[in-house]
């Protein structure tokens, strides 16, 4: 998790954003979530994403971000930023 400043008006506000790494490995998906208290791991099959976080992959799909690897498993590997409602932020990789 970092915290950044961000200007909004005239005032400066802190910003608390996770870093989430997400893989699909056959019919699993994975998401690492980087925070300030350690690790946390989520998964499950996939189609059963949370709705946040198919929204993120709509967003990384059509932004040409989420294509396959060339020697995996995993078969896909998504590095994104969150703030702390799950709105995305950026995508870090690919």
């Amino acid at each position: 998790m970092r915290f950044s400043l961000r200007l909004t008006g005239d005032k400066m506000r802190k910003v608390t954003e996770i870093e989430i790494r997400y893989q699909e490995d056959g019919h699993q998906w994975r998401t690492t979530i980087h925070l300030n208290e350690g690790v946390k791991y989520t998964h499950g099959e996939l189609g059963d994403q949370p709705a946040w976080l198919q929204l993120i992959l709509d967003v990384a799909k059509a932004g040409g971000h989420f294509r396959p690897l060339d020697n995996g498993p995993p078969d896909v590997i998504l590095w994104f930023r969150v703030d702390k409602d799950n709105n995305l932020l950026e995508i870090t990789f690919p």
